[in-house]
């Protein structure tokens, strides 16, 4: 088992980090994953004869969160729902694609 760790950016809900770490460990020979909301980074354990650090990319940069996300990243969190844990305000995303666009940033 290879572990590896990386950066990506467009997180905007906690939703989203949630469902990209369960697609990336359905991922046949992926032992594990890890997607970190606050800190958008990535950390997968991974067989590499199994699956190529290219699929795990393809899985990362293809997944949708289908629930009904909030841009926690808004500038003026002045506006939308307020959530009742953390009392950060919180917009509804206006991603017509889905409520992340998520890139992949650092090296694998």
């Amino acid at each position: 088992m290879t572990r590896k760790h990386t950066d990506i950016h467009g997180l905007n809900c906690p939703n989203c980090a949630l469902t990209l770490e369960r697609a990336i460990a359905t991922l046949r020979g992926v032992r594990g994953a890890r997607v970190e909301f606050e800190t958008e980074t990535v950390s997968v354990e991974y067989d590499p004869a199994a699956v190529s650090l290219e699929r795990i990319d393809l899985r990362i940069r293809s997944a949708t969160c289908e629930s009904e996300c909030f841009d926690m990243s808004a500038p003026d969190r002045a506006f939308g729902k307020i959530d009742r844990e953390s009392g950060i305000a919180q917009t509804p995303s206006n991603h017509s694609d889905g409520c992340c666009q998520i890139v992949v940033d650092g090296d694998w």
